[in-house]
């Protein structure tokens, strides 16, 4: 799976005041908007699945089963590097878990999250 920064104002339909500045998509699917609010901690931000059941193409959402999650991301300065966090069904408390994030409260599970990961694929294997 592959994800692409790109400007949200291209193609999400928003009220004016709540347009994300970035979207995180692989071209033919929106994983979610990005929300970097607090200018003070730019490495973290939130987003969430788009919550409709069809796509502005009339396709069905193939994230419309995972509408309540949210999103907490984890970035470098210039958002090459996205780590993505998902909290099942926490969609209506996604501000919260964000000042958490910046809070440092969830620093010990993250680590403990990142201690138990393993490589999805071996890219060094194909060289």
């Amino acid at each position: 799976m592959y994800l692409y920064k790109i400007p949200a104002r291209e193609f999400v339909k928003a009220n004016s005041k709540r347009l994300a500045e970035w979207a995180l998509s692989s071209g033919k699917l929106n994983l979610s908007s990005s929300y970097f609010e607090d200018p003070d901690f730019p490495e973290f931000g939130y987003g969430y699945p788009n919550a409709n059941r069809l796509l502005s193409n009339r396709q069905p959402n193939p994230l419309f089963p995972y509408r309540n999650d949210c999103y907490l991301f984890i970035t470098n300065q210039d958002l090459s590097t996205v780590e993505v966090l998902v909290i099942a069904n926490g969609r209506n408390l996604a501000g919260a878990y964000y000042q958490r994030l910046i809070d440092g409260e969830l620093d010990s599970e993250i680590e403990q999250l990142r201690a138990q990961a393993k490589p999805f694929f071996d890219y060094g294997s194909c060289l």
